[in-house]
């Protein structure tokens, strides 16, 4: 017999989330996000994430020990093709950071007794690019703020690129990942890894490439 967890996916109508959400049926979904879904778990809709976060709390607070998982993520950039309208880099800072950011520090205030902090990031952390500066920036900063506050109960996952909605403008690499395969990367460390860790070797190595090689090297191969 499976024991159940209970998971909180927030931002949970995203393409990843989704993924997430059919392979993890087995366990107990409560679900958060800003777009009506239409399934049988149980499901907060909120307007905006931090002026609803009292809505988001009182959610939360019957869930125990929930696994909370910020699938929330905006990208609009991808220079040369793309320049980011100044609407869209503030929606950049909001999503990437902003709100997981936010939500993290008032679950901690109000003392929630949370068994897991879960967030996705990118190795467009690793160093920002051209390519993708501000969401590269916002996911940076999101990672070091959220390991400033030295909780052990944190996994950072940092992916490559997924090959979702969000990302389908983008080159395609040989570090790619299907959606379904991140999804099962998450559920499989979700419940092993903590602190700051790579989706897999490729990404990491994909990682150390970025940091070795000069910006105007990786500007040129795209990546």
């Amino acid at each position: 017999m499976v024991n159940k967890l209970n998971f909180v996916l927030i931002g949970a109508s995203s393409d990843l989330a989704k993924e997430f959400i059919k392979i993890n049926k087995k366990h107990n979904l409560n679900l958060i996000s800003s777009n009506k879904l239409s399934d049988s778990h149980n499901h907060l809709y909120v307007d905006d994430y931090i002026d609803d976060i009292n809505k988001i709390l009182s959610f939360c607070e019957n869930i125990d020990n929930p696994i909370i998982i910020f699938f929330n993520g905006y990208l609009k950039e991808n220079r040369p093709l793309q320049f980011p309208s100044e609407i869209e880099i503030q929606k950049t800072f909001i999503i990437n950071y902003l709100i997981p950011y936010t939500l993290t520090k008032s679950f901690i205030s109000n003392n929630l007794k949370v068994k897991k902090f879960v967030y996705i990031s990118s190795f467009a952390a690793v160093k920002p690019r051209f390519k993708n500066f501000i969401y590269g920036y916002c996911k940076k900063l999101l990672e070091e703020s959220v390991l400033s506050q030295n909780l052990d109960n944190v996994l950072i996952l940092r992916f490559g690129k997924i090959n979702t909605t969000m990302s389908e403008a983008h080159s395609k690499t040989v570090f790619d990942l299907k959606k379904d395969t991140a999804a099962n990367i998450i559920s499989k460390k979700i419940m092993t890894s903590t602190g700051l860790k790579y989706a897999n070797f490729y990404t990491k190595l994909l990682a150390i490439i970025v940091l070795v090689l000069p910006k105007a090297v990786f500007k040129y191969l795209k990546i």
